[in-house]
């Protein structure tokens, strides 16, 4: 029997327990009914938010289900992640009631061009032993008009500990991805690189000697302007070019991080910026120039491996922390390091 009416609002058989219930949701908006629906018995796993109007066709389905039964939703991908229902997601996952989470291609479900969930959710029996996983598969990558048979690496069985974290995010692939992830196999390889970084950094690091009087930079100096106004200069990506064999591009700008071209380009506000007109360079011949260029153009790269290792450290603590707390690594056998 079909009657057509608002099943959130106007149950027409509350009293109804199915073996199965298969459900693809209307498009939700935030009139579903919240207001006078607050108190309803349905909502076994929490009230839903107005913003979440797919977890009260879920909660409404449920209800329909038999002890033993199982229950099918489409759900949009957004409803794995959102904030407003993250209480509810979890008291799912904590009960033991979600199954499987199945990621579907763009095109399955008839009124969804998007990718889109399934949820599949199980009423447990008073006797049932409690689960102890969620079934996780991703086939967004499949052809939503060709086989739907996940292969190894589109499924993995997700302790449900994993889900109850702060976000309890139902996402398939994240969960998938960080199950079959070689926590051994890519931690060893940012230890190599870093390492060959930092053998790197001392060789790009100058061997500076103190100066003696030959050295002296006390000398006549050019403003940017003036080589400017000379034709000499142009406006490059990293900073001003040089267009003359006689002067260094990399002796330039070296010389306008100086301590003294940063404080002309600071105002009295302490607003840092460019202003060419009171930027200065020492003179000197291209000869000299090229010794200090090739000695800036060290020190940028220095800097610029400084702060890749940097990343690389931060890459390293994250994957090394997360792979010693989901138990795929170990602390070392023994004092070697290995």
């Amino acid at each position: 029997m079909i009657q057509a009416g608002d099943s959130l609002r106007a149950d027409a058989w509350p009293s109804l327990r199915a073996d199965l219930v298969v459900c693809e949701p209307p498009a939700v908006g935030p009139d579903w009914g919240r207001e006078e629906l607050l108190l309803d018995a349905r909502w076994e796993l929490g009230t839903p938010s107005k913003a979440e109007g797919e977890l009260a066709w879920l909660q409404h389905c449920y209800a329909h289900t038999a002890p033993g039964g199982r229950t099918v939703i489409v759900m949009p991908s957004s409803v794995a992640y959102r904030k407003a229902g993250r209480r509810i997601r979890a008291e799912l996952v904590r009960r033991g009631i979600l199954a499987h989470v199945i990621a579907l291609p763009g095109g399955v479900a008839s009124s969804h061009s998007v990718p889109v969930l399934l949820w599949i959710l199980r009423r447990p029996k008073p006797d049932d032993t409690a689960p102890s996983h969620v079934r996780m598969v991703d086939l967004t990558g499949n052809d939503p008009d060709g086989p739907l048979e996940p292969t190894s690496d589109q499924v993995a069985d997700i302790p449900l500990i994993d889900l109850l974290d702060e976000t309890v995010d139902l996402t398939p692939n994240l969960h998938i991805h960080r199950s079959t992830q070689d926590f051994r196999a890519e931690y060893w390889s940012l230890r190599e690189e870093i390492e060959q970084q930092l053998q790197a950094l001392g060789a790009l690091l100058p061997a500076l000697r103190e100066t003696a009087g030959e050295d002296s930079l006390d000398t006549a100096t050019v403003s940017l302007a003036d080589l400017s106004r000379a034709g000499l200069i142009e406006a490059g990506a990293g900073g001003p070019q040089s267009l003359s064999p006689q002067l260094d591009t990399d002796y330039l700008r070296g010389f306008l991080q100086s301590a003294s071209n940063v404080r002309r380009s600071t105002s009295t506000s302490g607003t840092h910026r460019v202003d060419a007109r009171a930027a200065r360079i020492p003179q000197m011949a291209v000869a000299d120039q090229r010794r200090y260029g090739a000695v800036f153009r060290s020190l940028q790269e220095f800097e610029e491996r400084v702060a890749s290792l940097a990343e690389l450290g931060k890459e390293a603590a994250a994957l090394a922390r997360e792979g010693l707390t989901n138990g795929a690594l170990a602390p070392p056998a023994d004092d070697s390091g290995e």
